[in-house]
């Protein structure tokens, strides 16, 4: 288990650095205690909403990385509007491609 924090305001750019870089870093925990799978716990306190293309398991999204799975475990921690006063959503969209392929030096393979 990996917990990531995205903070408010964040670009699209650093949704998809963090979770890629985070997804690799808790594929690389896997492999060194030898664990089938881990989870990456991202808290959000931005009002976008990452979409990522993940396979789903039992209702919970995973990737699996060099044989591992990864859940994805999100916790939107912004202050959000009421519905009414919100507006129109915005999502940061993620392939599972960015996140497989996105190497970030020292978190993973």
């Amino acid at each position: 288990m990996d917990p990531k924090y995205i903070a408010n305001g964040a670009p699209p750019s650093e949704f998809k650095r963090k979770l890629a870089g985070g997804f690799h870093q808790v594929a690389r925990y896997c492999h060194d205690f030898n664990e089938p799978a881990g989870y990456l716990i991202v808290y959000i306190e931005d009002n976008k909403t990452p979409r990522l293309e993940l396979d789903t398991a039992d209702g919970f999204g995973f990737i699996s990385i060099n044989g591992k799975q990864v859940y994805y475990v999100p916790v939107h921690i912004a202050d959000a509007p009421p519905a009414s006063k919100a507006g129109t959503a915005e999502e940061v969209v993620i392939s599972k491609i960015d996140l497989i392929k996105e190497h970030v030096p020292g978190l993973g393979p």
